[in-house]
């Protein structure tokens, strides 16, 4: 028996369901993130980032007072974080008149994830600017520069003592002398023994009047250039002569 075909016209009065359409399908698999997603990155499969070399640096103590012909030591600590090698150190910001100088050297080996140490030291003159420096420590290596900082102050003053035992012997000055023009000049007597300042400088450095015990100082500012000698008036300039030049 023939079955009538039917015609458009009645198709397109059928209700959706009566027509089934076939499913389309790609050949690259489903997107579920399933094995054929081979292109996908993972974090957990890359290797852990190297680390980086570092270091840094510190000082102590970071401010110092001092007066004239003195010197300041500070301590400078270099710590490493995943490296070793040479740290080149240099000083910057050190008044002319005074002279920096790092020990053992200035290039020092820093041991890997471990710390290395040198000193700085201030040297200051007795004719020396006295002023406040901002010190920088400036470090310089493969993994870059660091800086730490320190202050040093210098009073505008120089202090001698007469020490004990001094009184029947060489009293301990230094023969020669220089001083910057404004300086004060503090003789203090440290021994059991009197003893007083014989100047033959004039106005601009008098001689003590009176001898002073110990604990005791004589206190002068050199009013003029030029130079100035003195020593123990109670005791003669066979116990030592010192020549004073201010500048």
């Amino acid at each position: 028996m023939r079955i009538p075909s039917l015609s458009l016209a009645v198709l397109l009065t059928l209700p959706l369901s009566a027509c089934t359409v076939g499913e389309i399908t790609s050949g690259g698999g489903d997107d579920t993130g399933g094995d054929d997603d081979i292109g996908d990155d993972d974090p957990g499969d890359s290797p852990d980032a190297a680390p980086v070399p570092s270091y840094a640096i510190a000082v102590t103590p970071p401010a110092q007072t001092t007066d004239l012909g003195t010197e300041l030591r500070y301590t400078v600590v270099l710590s490493s974080s995943n490296f070793s090698g040479v740290v080149d150190l240099a000083a910057t910001g050190v008044p002319e008149s005074w002279t920096a100088t790092f020990s053992p050297s200035a290039a020092i080996t820093v041991p890997l994830d471990g710390t290395a140490t040198a000193e700085l030291v201030v040297t200051v003159p007795t004719d020396a600017e006295a002023t406040t420096a901002a010190i920088a420590i400036d470090a310089t290596a493969a993994p870059g520069e660091r800086v730490a900082s320190a202050s040093a102050t210098v009073n505008n003053q120089l202090v001698l003592e007469w020490g004990v035992g001094t009184g029947g012997g060489n009293h301990g000055f230094p023969g020669n002398l220089a001083l910057r023009l404004g300086a004060t000049l503090h003789i203090r007597n440290g021994d059991t023994t009197q003893h007083r300042v014989h100047s033959d400088g004039g106005p601009g450095f008098p001689h003590q009047e009176t001898s002073i015990g110990q604990g005791q100082e004589y206190v002068v500012i050199p009013g003029d250039v030029g130079g100035y000698r003195f020593y123990c008036h109670d005791h003669g300039d066979g116990t030592g002569v010192t020549n004073l030049t201010v500048q």
